[in-house]
């Protein structure tokens, strides 16, 4: 109270605040028959939704103050009038992960149990270790991830990745759920110097915020802009679909500020495909279309107990390919020479012979392997070109169980037509 006996602002906006919780309930209590009528006070079992709905109606006018102020606060220095020439000297959209993974606001979407949480990890380690995601390059850099769900479980999920990658990860986790709105600077001071800020999810730190209002969406927007403006190159947060399974769940306004949405679906028991097509609820702003990416879950190789798996991780589906790729990309992977030795390049004749094809027909399967960075291409035209195995493609042959054909499981017509395509000559 101030010294000439009158509330302050804030002393005001609170009884304001129980005045209209108070109203909004007492109300509620007539039309279910608890009171006869709206006066008098608040029967007892609805005290607890009393401070629910104080708390709700406090959270989302923090929420209104802190955007207002950072809408206030912008400089009109960052504001620029550009010529045709400045335009085209501005950088270029660029990626953590080639084609997944652009720098900006990504989210990552699905139903309860999709594989959400397990893509994000994968996206996760690769940006932490510099590893390709499944033949696409990863950019190295530092990662904070906030694990609102889950925590328990998330060391044997993260151990899972470390084994069957073979490698240590290293990354910063926050737990105990802090809110956007309300922990945002405690929030910003922690996540100084990273490179991918991970929210998982969203909805666990945001209570308090109608999520299908572009409204109360707003100032959480505007918390992840701090984030980039502040050096973060990436923001990735999990959210749930609707009630289609498709897209986002909530306000469009996430989808407006997105600059990329993966979506994630389940593909049997163990499988996941992540695809960021439109039609299906994904979002690519800049940039092509990647092809979906079908994944599967491993069970971690080295569990705590003997015989029991602690957790799995994702990796490269062999089933996403065709055989004929699959056939190719055996030859490439266990060719020896002469004394047993493996990793020797091999010429494109030498898989045509190994898969019973046409040297053309080859060399059309290597070149897909080679843009989906699972072979290296050694050599160029006028010299002889060999293939090797990368890293990813080995991954792929040996999380298979080595297992791939040994000889093209084409039909007849599969490779009449790739003849056909190909304008093969037998050569």
């Amino acid at each position: 109270m101030n010294e000439n006996g009158t509330l302050s602002a804030k002393e005001l906006a609170k009884e304001e605040r129980r005045a209209k919780v108070q109203a909004r309930l007492l109300k509620m209590a007539t039309e279910d028959g608890v009171m006869e009528s709206g006066a008098g006070p608040l029967p007892p079992q609805y005290q607890t939704k009393f401070w629910e709905e104080y708390d709700r109606i406090k959270t989302r006018a923090e929420a209104e103050a802190m955007f207002a102020a950072s809408q206030a606060s912008k400089n009109t220095a960052r504001l620029r009038v550009l010529s045709r020439s400045e335009l085209r000297e501005l950088p270029r959209p660029t990626h953590l992960i080639d084609a997944w993974l652009p720098e900006g606001l990504v989210y990552c979407c699905g139903v309860s149990g999709s594989g959400k949480s397990f893509s994000v990890i994968d996206m996760m380690g690769s940006v932490a270790t510099g590893r390709a995601f499944h033949g696409y390059t990863a950019k190295q850099g530092k990662v904070v991830y906030v694990c609102n769900e889950g925590t328990a479980g998330m060391d044997a999920r993260l151990t899972a990745w470390e084994h069957i990658n073979d490698t240590e990860l290293d990354l910063s986790i926050i737990t105990g759920a802090p809110q956007l709105i309300g922990n945002q600077e405690w929030l910003m001071d922690n996540c100084k110097g990273a490179d991918l800020v991970v929210i998982d999810t969203q909805a666990k730190s945001t209570v308090g915020i109608e999520e299908n209002s572009a409204k109360d969406m707003g100032p959480v927007m505007t918390v992840y802009q701090r984030l980039l403006d502040a050096g973060v190159k990436t923001v990735l947060v999990v959210h749930h679909s609707g009630k289609d399974g498709e897209g986002l769940r909530g306000s469009s306004a996430m989808l407006a500020a997105a600059d990329a949405v993966i979506a994630v679906s389940r593909d049997g028991d163990a499988g996941v495909v992540l695809t960021m097509a439109a039609s299906r609820g994904g979002k690519v702003k800049d940039g092509e279309t990647p092809p979906d990416l079908r994944l599967v879950k491993r069970p971690d190789p080295m569990p705590v107990k003997q015989g029991e798996y602690s957790s799995v991780a994702l990796v490269t589906d062999a089933a996403a390919m065709t055989g004929a790729e699959l056939a190719v990309l055996r030859a490439v992977c266990t060719n020896v020479d002469d004394n047993h030795m493996p990793d020797t390049p091999i010429t494109t004749a030498t898989v045509a012979a190994v898969t019973q094809t046409v040297s053309k027909n080859a060399l059309y399967q290597l070149d897909k392997l080679h843009k989906r960075f699972l072979v290296d291409k050694h050599g160029s035209q006028g010299t002889t070109v060999t293939w090797t195995a990368t890293a990813e493609g080995k991954q792929m042959f040996t999380s298979n169980g080595g297992t791939l054909p040994k000889v093209p499981e084409m039909a007849a017509a599969e490779r009449a037509l790739m003849v056909q395509l190909d304008g093969n000559t037998g050569v």
